[in-house]
């Protein structure tokens, strides 16, 4: 009975367009996870719903990128050692005895992401390239993309291309998604100082954290173009990330603190977290809920259903008594 019912629920969750038992479970769904430049302080845990600063997450020093990886696992670059290291997703330990990926010219390991092929591609600040790494085993896969100066942020655009930020020249560069080589140069800009971490936005926009002139950028995606050069204002943007709530979460490198903002007009809504000393530079959020609550929906939902299928069934074999 109780097979046929683990049955009877995946079947239903397919229907619905949930996987009940398959996926990632997340530390602190809807959490913000900031990594910070300085110090030992690794990346530190907010709980976006109270602002409160649950503490370190995870223990890497002079951490950059921080990112979700497919198999749910937090993965972090670090300035020194450098190397990307790999933390557990519900307890913050580190993964392994050593880093998840180092060495082959990575040298200040700083922005991090996971392309659509699932590989791992890492900003090497002082190798003026992009490397790309096995993301299920973290082994040496290739220099991937070069022609950028100390490379920061990178992310992948909504076009599957690659698109980097060359802090010594302050511009977003864009990168053949498939074979790494150089398209052009997507956005350069008096009003772009040291660009930091940046995101593509619900609206389908890319947003810059402009760090030399305290400011995030709205850009075009399709043409690059300002639409906005100042959609959010504040000392030393660095990190930034949309949360599922529709918020844009921006880190002050120099106030030591996290807001939240308007995703649509930029507006200021409230402090999120304060005191991060050790200097907040890049962020993310945990973006899936933890399985067991999707579980339980599946559940709670085949319940329902069921009951209303044997209620269906007693009206058509007893008539309206039942």
């Amino acid at each position: 009975m109780l097979q046929r019912t683990a049955r009877s629920v995946c079947a239903l969750a397919a229907l619905m367009g949930f996987s009940a038992f398959a996926g990632p479970a997340f530390a602190g769904y809807g959490d913000l996870f900031v990594s910070q430049r300085n110090g030992g302080s690794g990346v530190v845990r907010v709980e976006v719903s109270t602002g409160t600063v649950l503490g370190t997450f995870a223990g890497s020093n002079a951490s950059q990128g921080v990112q979700f990886g497919p198999n749910g696992n937090l993965f972090v670059a670090s300035f020194g050692p450098d190397a990307v290291f790999q933390y557990d997703r519900g307890s913050g330990a580190q993964v392994g005895s050593g880093a998840f990926s180092s060495g082959s010219a990575l040298g200040g390991a700083s922005g991090i992401t996971f392309g659509p092929d699932g590989g791992l591609y890492t900003a090497s600040f002082f190798g003026n390239s992009i490397l790309k790494f096995n993301g299920t085993t973290g082994a040496f896969d290739r220099v991937f993309a070069t022609g950028v100066s100390s490379p920061y942020g990178i992310t992948f655009g909504p076009d599957g291309n690659l698109y980097v930020g060359d802090t010594d020249n302050d511009r977003i560069e864009r990168y053949n998604g498939t074979t790494g080589a150089k398209i052009d140069t997507f956005f350069s800009s008096p009003m772009l100082d040291y660009p930091g971490q940046f995101a593509f936005g619900p609206d389908g926009n890319l947003y810059i954290a402009s760090f030399g002139t305290d400011r995030v950028i709205q850009v075009d995606a399709m043409s690059g173009a300002v639409l906005n050069a100042s959609f959010v204002s504040l000392a030393g943007a660095t990190g930034l990330a949309f949360g599922s709530d529709g918020s844009l979460y921006v880190g002050s490198f120099t106030n030591g603190t996290v807001g939240r903002y308007n995703a649509v007009t930029g507006a200021f809504v409230g402090l999120v977290a304060s005191g991060l000393t050790d200097g907040p530079t890049f962020m993310t959020l945990a973006p899936v809920p933890e399985p067991a609550s999707i579980v339980l929906t599946v559940l709670g939902s085949a319940t329902l259903l069921i009951a209303s299928r044997r209620r269906s069934l007693a009206r058509r074999f007893f008539g309206s008594r039942a």
